[in-house]
């Protein structure tokens, strides 16, 4: 009789681990997504089936759209988020439509999905979660919406395939080697939001040529940029060098690559810490764009009312002409 409970007991834990999602519901092409309620049970998350991203191996593959809402048992619910780790080591999973309900993606949501090879982030979003992305090797390429506000830690971590990025106005935060180990990575433009870089952010971007660092950009953390061999140009249009130490640009080749910074400011990097290590400081003019204010709190080049990524990419335009 005791064995018998035993064995009873035993298979409901095992039955709760295997099926510890709470919802399953087919989306409109038939694919099986799994979730569970959120928000007191009144949303709904993505997430993987059982009782670990591991315990089903691969349970989403091909292409996943992924619903704005559910309805279950007579019940709409909106889905509003990625779930940590919910397509985690996905192999066969080669794209992802989110919906513009989604507003975050947890950490690990794609980490390991290696086939991966096209995601839509909608402007809903804003947050992408630490390894998010983590070894997405298949990338070649990434929009990150003006909704995003932070790019979690190794967000971004060895996605060999990405050739460039650009992080919107939006982002004022980017946790460390959220684009490290990225090492196809040619082009990373900063939007005007960001004030700090992080440490190892770029660590060992070995084909990184172009970078283009933001008005508001107060200081660099330790390696940032180490292993960025290939490097040709860094375009900084901070008004004060940015705090760093000796470290953030170790295995660049200060000869080859060239400085960019306001006219005005050329001195101020000859006699920073770090930044007059470079042996060809030249200057860029952005004043010469008419719409450009010259000012911290109005870097807004095309004259449309909002600062954002086009901003930053009028200025990067402007000073590859000149």
């Amino acid at each position: 009789m005791k064995k018998q409970v035993l064995f009873t007991i035993l298979a409901m834990l095992v039955s709760v681990s295997a099926f510890s999602h709470d919802i399953e519901v087919a989306n409109a092409n038939g694919v099986t997504i799994y979730y569970n309620y959120s928000s007191d049970g009144t949303e709904l998350a993505v997430t993987y089936r059982g009782s670990d991203y591991y315990y089903y191996s691969d349970e989403y593959q091909g292409n996943v759209v992924i619903p704005a809402s559910v309805t279950y048992a007579g019940k709409t619910y909106p889905v509003t988020s990625i779930g940590r780790g919910a397509f985690e080591n996905c192999s066969g999973l080669t794209s992802v439509t989110i919906p513009n309900s989604v507003t975050s993606i947890g950490s690990s949501a794609f980490s390991y999905c290696r086939s991966l090879t096209s995601v839509t982030i909608p402007n809903s979003v804003t947050s992408i979660g630490g390894s998010a992305f983590y070894c997405c090797s298949g990338l070649t390429s990434i929009t990150i919406p003006n909704s995003v506000t932070s790019i979690g830690y190794r967000a971004f971590y060895d996605c060999s395939g990405l050739t460039s990025v650009i992080i919107p106005t939006s982002v004022t935060s980017i946790e460390d080697e959220a684009f490290s180990g990225c090492s196809n990575m040619i082009t990373a433009v900063i939007g005007f939001g960001t004030e700090k870089i992080q440490e190892r952010t770029f660590y060992g971007c070995t084909a990184l040529k172009r970078v283009v660092l933001p008005t508001p950009i107060s200081s660099i953390g330790k390696d940032a940029f180490n292993g960025c061999s290939d490097l040709e140009e860094v375009i900084c249009l901070a008004r004060r060098s940015p705090e760093c130490d000796g470290y953030v640009f170790s295995g660049v080749n200060f000869y080859n690559c060239k400085l960019m910074v306001l006219e005005d400011k050329i001195k101020v990097y000859e006699e920073a810490p770090v930044w007059q290590n470079f042996f060809n400081i030249v200057a860029c003019d952005p004043n010469n764009i008419p719409e450009y204010k010259n000012s911290d709190n109005n870097p807004d080049v095309n004259g449309d009312g909002i600062v954002d990524t086009q901003d930053v990419l009028e200025i990067y335009k402007y000073m590859q002409e000149h």
